[in-house]
């Protein structure tokens, strides 16, 4: 096997990464990410459609390894993966990696389900979403603006990576099991953006499926089936699929720089939002100049960006969720009428409401020049917003609860218990809380939250 492309290194790095080799900071996120997730898929059960899928999961189920969480019931590893990956990341609410894709609904879900499978401890999980979160950023990233050219959509088309690399980690592949795993994803599909922003709720299944196909890839590969280990190298390869040009001995060595030395699970952000991440940067902005001029009516705002914001400028028929969470005028609408942008500012009731599509009206769109120089590598918004005495205020900022502003455990806790409180109950979301605060990776917090997670909240 060739041990320089870029699956094989991958795949070295992903079988020999230990435990003990992480920095706390890292270990500490790790914990984060999972928190954050339980939460998301937690506050995305009450959803009906939602229970569809927990109930599809469940009919073609053809096993009983894993916990299908919330429901009490137990299916085989790909299927609950599945469902769960879907639900969680059907609120628009869950983390992920700039320019990369949200690799926690994409692998947590196949990572927690085999982790029960193969009886894995708590060091092995952090590991092994560690191993995630690395593999996935640094492929995905090489591709980022070809993707955002040719409209595809992150976590469809590279969240398998991610779930791949975490679910190895937990089977303990050696690194050619690994690499012809990872191999194997040169068969899934390519995931068009248009299905993200068009309304259809079968969006959540980017999520869903990675986890699904990440599974199954790693079982696979350990029947010794696998797939071209330089298929981003080939001349006639996936490389050339999603940029025109095999991967260079250049940009893999840019995609692989200090690996092993700096995390990209450092680099995940989280939501305060329940909306597309792009969508974050113009609504904290005008949150805060809400709270800055109270006594104030605003008659216009002018969002100023790259021109990939153009995307998201969709406006008049929001009876879709999906839509309205891929929409500025929609959100930044919704926040100028409730002063928060919520769970709630998505019900059919809001969404479709006169109020909400007249006040969408005063959000124009336009493009930037600065903006789009610094885009993709950096992601910069302007917001201008005129009030109704004449005066005028404007400003510019980034992304929020990432890498430049983080959120803190504080703020995490607080999502997860407005997201879980009316579903979980406050015993079993405090005994999750508390866990948090302690640790994943300490014995026995494993089983602990199994037995949380595995215990029935809904009917399906």
């Amino acid at each position: 096997m060739r041990n320089d492309t870029l699956l094989s290194i991958l795949a070295d790095f992903t079988a020999n990464l230990k435990y003990e080799d992480l920095p706390p900071k890292v270990i500490s996120k790790a914990n984060d990410v999972i928190f954050d997730f339980i939460g998301c898929y937690y506050g995305a059960l009450a959803d009906f459609n939602n229970k569809k899928i927990l109930r599809f999961a469940i009919e073609h189920s053809a096993g009983k390894d894993s916990s299908l969480w919330g429901t009490g019931k137990r299916l085989s590893s790909d299927e609950a993966a599945l469902a769960m990956g879907y639900c969680g990341y059907s609120l628009e609410y869950d983390d992920g990696v700039s320019l990369a894709g949200h690799w926690g609904s994409s692998s947590i879900p196949a990572i927690f389900s085999v982790a029960e499978k193969y009886k894995a401890s708590e060091k092995d999980i952090i590991a092994a979403v560690v191993c995630a979160y690395e593999v996935g950023t640094r492929i995905s990233r090489i591709y980022s603006k070809s993707m955002l050219e040719h409209k595809i959509h992150f976590p469809g088309a590279m969240g398998f990576y991610a779930a791949a690399a975490g679910v190895a980690k937990i089977m303990k592949l050696n690194s050619e099991q690994i690499a012809k795993g990872l191999a194997n994803g040169g068969l899934a599909s390519i995931s068009p953006y248009s299905t993200a922003v068009s309304g259809a709720r079968i969006k959540s299944m980017y999520s869903g499926w990675p986890n699904f196909l990440g599974i199954r890839l790693m079982e696979l590969a350990c029947t010794d089936v696998g797939g071209d280990i330089d298929v981003f190298e080939s001349v006639d390869g996936l490389g050339v699929v999603l940029s025109g040009q095999p991967l260079s001995d250049e940009k893999r060595a840019n995609a692989l720089a200090n690996l092993g030395k700096e995390y990209m699970l450092l680099q995940s952000y989280f939501k305060p939002y329940p909306c597309c991440r792009w969508l974050h940067a113009p609504l904290y902005l005008l949150e805060k100049i809400l709270a800055e001029n109270s006594n104030k009516n605003i008659t216009q705002i002018i969002v100023r960006g790259p021109k990939f914001i153009n995307l998201y400028n969709t406006r008049g028929d929001y009876s879709q969720t999906v839509k309205a969470q891929y929409s500025i005028p929609y959100t930044l609408a919704a926040m100028l009428l409730h002063h928060r942008c919520g769970i709630e500012e998505f019900s059919d009731t809001f969404r479709t409401s006169a109020a909400i599509r007249k006040t969408a009206d005063m959000i124009k769109i336009a493009e930037d020049d600065e903006a789009e120089k610094l885009f993709p590598e950096r992601f910069q918004i302007t917001l201008a917003v005129r009030f109704d005495d004449g005066s005028y205020v404007e400003k510019t900022g980034g992304l929020p609860w990432g890498p430049d502003l983080p959120a803190t455990k504080d703020e995490l806790i607080l999502k997860f218990k407005r997201l879980t409180t009316a579903i979980l109950g406050c015993r079993n979301g405090d005994a999750i809380v508390k866990l948090y605060k302690s640790g994943f990776e300490i014995t026995g917090a494993f089983r602990q939250l199994v037995r949380i997670l595995n215990c029935k909240v809904i009917d399906i």
